[in-house]
């Protein structure tokens, strides 16, 4: 029994609209009004995300989110598996059995197993299921749905399942049916009985089970959050009353902003304008042409008559591609699930198909096309997923089919934002606003590196994002989650890598020294430190006595997606140890201020060690740079192997040359952060504006997993590349992309903390050529608030600091001067940046003015 579940099938539409060839063929004929109209729809859409920023995000302004621990109650059945060490991979099966109790025997009961690819189901003693998971499917896990009405009977009854190894098993049964949520009758927990070899008479009620030892339980099916990550939940979709969200998150449903197209086929459509945000004209398509005939003329007024859509079915036996379908647009990246509300009194079945853009949905959607079974007046939900486009195609029920809603359960971290970006340009302004959305969307049971794709708590990605989250929301719960996760993961005492990837490893630690500058987490650190620790010892150990990463175990050293960066390579292990470089100096801080002073000077002198080791291995002497590559000495840049000569030649021969090799928005970032610390903020401004301004689309509203200018524009989706692969697959809403806003409050309003919560913080106003700008930062004692204006000559900047922060203010200065105007007094500084600057102390808080007056404006 293969799962019910259609593949995807080729729909007649693969932009939006069809040709008018197939316009007026059988089956799609459409008036040019209707598809003008429709198309307009589309377009006032596009225009809202161009020209309505302060809409991307749409659940800052909510005061009182939803949450889900509010709306759901999580479900009692859990997972259970073999209760004996070393089963896995010694044998093939494993065969549970429950024996269960039955006073009143319900009329009509369903039972649902899921887990295993594959399964036997046996109820006193009768096969009711050889199920498996088709490996064509791209959804997971397989899910059985049994009808067991008749099969049930009052005393004692007896469940056996036989199950392939690889997964846990889920079960229950429940008095109702398919889809429709009531109470189990039974339901899988540690009182199951296990074995993994064959007995004879397994599944009958007369064998004596008393000797199998008892199932062990892995928890409730939604009691942990790492349940719900990697897609590996996605199928149970199909499961009644699951959710699989951690309490935490909040719920909000959005409506279809528009439709981009809707084909009736041999069906038609009424009132489908009641499913938008804004019910607006939207002639109804009208039926097939008969031959002579003219088309059926639209009678629906402005307004829809009720609250109600209304799909009419086709007669049965017409081929699946005459059936109804919407494709719906919902105006911006959205987290979350489709959600629909029935009016029916019969049951429905619908097919959906996501996409982050129009072709993905149509063409290539990543989880395929998903069946949604609605009961009668019920509601029901697809997939959980990132996606801003939906195909759903109306396949069965009677017809009319009546739906009070089609939208998105957006599912979202609740969560303020305090940080803000502005200036004069509008472009830079829009790639904050994207940044801090990609990462927003990020924010889910963990932080996630993509909502879409992987769906999980990576290190590459976090170091990110997690700068993103501290400067734009101040967040502290998520970023510790997630941190504690990944530490977790790598074992007690710590025995692998985070993530599996060295590299990984170091990102960590850099992860760790960020969010303690940020906020001062002593009781987080605490919690980490013997990790930490261990972590250290553990990569100190992978580096050889001439500072090479030796990588003797043949663990993959990714550092990009990109040619000799994506796998074990000399470039990659290079790379590596200038991550393990600046993990081992941000891991020395660290435990300095945990009060472990030994172990601090240890890993200070291992760090040592390798900064002059690694300059051996790596520096090319005849040209000063770290090869040729951008990651590469972008990477020595971040690790501090670059004195100001070596700085100046990593630009003018490197860095200051883009397009020599494939770099994503991930290691893009530490380019750009290579750039500011070369001096060259000005043309890294620019690589911002050109690069993530590339992906700045009226179809899009994320930043993408991987990205080059370079790759054709038309159908871009499709052409897009990651992971050894190229399609609709990458991601388009990216946690590792966001870099940009943390970069333009780091660099442009130049505000970096320089002790532990913000004790000391630098400030250094870089306008770039920019009129002006404004911003915010979180900070563990309220806000620092900025503006910076240049005005011909005259520099301002207006700047509010909170009490209990003490701010070093680097101002831009004429070389020779030695004074700041500050509040209307004259105050010496200090000179830096080769007379460039001078830098003064604001040590009080309140509002300051500071100004100076430049020669070269």
């Amino acid at each position: 029994m293969s799962p019910n579940s259609l593949s995807p099938r080729p729909i007649p539409l693969r932009v939006f609209a069809p040709p008018l060839s197939r316009a007026v063929s059988r089956g799609g004929f459409v008036s040019l009004v209707a598809l003008g109209l429709v198309l307009q729809t589309h377009i006032v859409a596009f225009a809202q995300r161009q020209n309505e920023p302060s809409r991307l995000d749409p659940t800052l302004d909510i005061a009182a989110p939803t949450l889900e621990s509010a709306v759901h109650t999580p479900l009692p059945e859990q997972y259970i598996w073999s209760g004996q060490k070393g089963d896995a991979g010694e044998t093939t099966f494993l065969y549970f059995r429950k024996s269960f109790a039955l006073k009143i025997v319900p009329r009509v009961a369903t039972l649902y197993a899921a887990g295993p690819s594959w399964m036997m189901v046996y109820l006193n003693g009768r096969q009711l299921a050889n199920g498996f998971h088709d490996p064509k499917e791209r959804i997971r896990p397989f899910v059985l749905a049994i009808d067991v009405s008749g099969q049930l009977h009052a005393g004692r009854n007896l469940l056996a399942v036989m199950a392939s190894q690889g997964n846990s098993l889920v079960l229950k049964i429940v008095p109702a049916a398919p889809q429709v949520m009531k109470a189990a009758l039974l339901v899988t927990d540690a009182t199951w009985k296990c074995e993994s070899r064959l007995h004879k008479g397994w599944e009958l009620p007369g064998l004596n089970d008393r000797a199998w030892r008892d199932a062990k339980s892995l928890g409730g099916i939604e009691e942990k959050s790492e349940f719900f990550q990697s897609n590996e939940d996605a199928g149970l979709y199909r499961w009644p009353g699951y959710d699989g969200i951690s309490p935490f998150l909040a719920h909000l449903s959005l409506k279809p902003l528009a439709m981009v197209y809707g084909f009736e086929g041999m069906g038609r459509f009424s009132n489908i304008s009641a499913l938008l945000e804004q019910p607006i004209f939207m002639p109804r398509l009208p039926p097939p042409a008969l031959p002579g005939k003219g088309g059926v003329k639209n009678k629906e007024n402005a307004q829809p008559k009720s609250d109600v859509a209304m799909v009419f079915l086709p007669a049965p036996k017409v081929p699946a591609a005459e059936y109804p379908y919407l494709l719906l647009d919902f105006g911006k990246e959205c987290t979350g699930r489709m959600r629909v509300v029935s009016a029916s009194p019969a049951p429905m079945r619908l097919e959906v198909q996501y996409g982050e853009s129009v072709e993905e949905a149509l063409s290539n959607p990543y989880l395929g096309a998903n069946e949604i079974a609605v009961p009668p007046y019920g509601t029901a939900y697809g997939p959980k997923s990132a996606f801003a486009y939906a195909v759903v195609r109306f396949l069965g029920g009677v017809s009319p089919l009546r739906l009070k809603a089609i939208d998105v359960d957006y599912i979202y971290y609740p969560v303020k934002q305090i940080g803000s970006f502005e200036s004069s340009d509008l472009v830079i302004n829009k790639i904050w606003q994207e940044g801090a959305y990609t990462a927003h969307l990020c924010m889910q049971d963990a932080i996630w590196d993509g909502p879409k794709r992987d769906r999980l708590c990576l290190a590459g990605g976090l170091d990110i994002s997690e700068r993103v989250i501290s400067s734009v929301f101040g967040d502290r719960f998520l970023i510790d989650k997630s941190l504690q996760s990944l530490i977790a993961d790598a074992g007690n005492p710590v025995s692998k890598d985070v993530n599996g990837i060295p590299g990984y490893s170091a990102l960590w630690v850099m992860c760790e020294a960020d969010y303690f500058r940020h906020t001062g987490d002593m009781t987080h650190l605490k919690s980490v430190l013997e990790s930490l620790r261990d972590l250290m010892e553990f990569m100190s150990a992978q580096i050889d006595d001439k500072g090479l990463f030796k990588n003797t175990n043949n663990r993959t050293t990714f550092v990009d997606w990109s040619p000799d960066l994506d796998g074990d390579s000399p470039e990659s292990r290079r790379v590596t140890a200038m991550e393990f470089l600046r993990a081992f100096s941000e891991g020395a801080w660290l435990l300095e201020q945990a009060g472990d002073s030994p172990a601090a000077q240890k890993f200070e002198h291992i760090a040592d060690k390798l900064r002059a080791d690694t300059l051996k291995n790596s520096l090319d002497p005849t040209t000063s740079t770290f090869g040729g590559r951008w990651q590469t000495n972008a990477m020595a840049v971040y690790a501090g192997l670059a004195d100001a000569d070596r700085l100046k030649l990593i630009w003018e021969n490197i860095l200051s040359r883009p397009y020599h090799f494939n770099v994503t928005p991930h290691l893009n970032f530490y380019a750009l952060s290579a750039m500011a610390e070369a001096g060259r903020r000005k043309e890294a401004l620019d690589w911002l504006s050109e690069y993530w301004g590339g992906m700045l689309r009226p179809d899009t509203t994320t930043f993408w997993e991987g990205y080059d200018p370079r790759w054709p524009k038309e159908h871009f989706h499709a052409h897009l590349q990651t992971d050894h692969g190229e399609g609709y697959f990458v991601s388009l809403c990216h946690g590792w992309s966001s870099g940009p806003t943390a970069w333009l409050m780091e660099q442009i309003l130049g505000i970096q903390p320089l002790a532990a919560g913000f004790a000391q913080v630098a400030i250094r106003p870089d306008l770039c050529d920019l009129p002006w700008a404004r911003g915010t930062e979180p900070c563990p004692q309220g806000v620092i608030k900025v503006d910076y204006r240049q005005d011909h000559a005259d520099f301002k900047a207006t700047i509010e600091v909170p009490e209990g922060v003490v701010a070093q203010v680097s101002m831009p200065v004429d070389r020779g001067e030695s004074s700041v105007e500050i509040d209307g007094r004259t105050v010496s500084g200090v000179p830096g940046e080769d007379g460039a600057r001078l830098t003064v102390t604001l040590s009080s808080s309140g509002l300051h003015e500071l100004r100076t007056h430049l020669s070269r404006p």
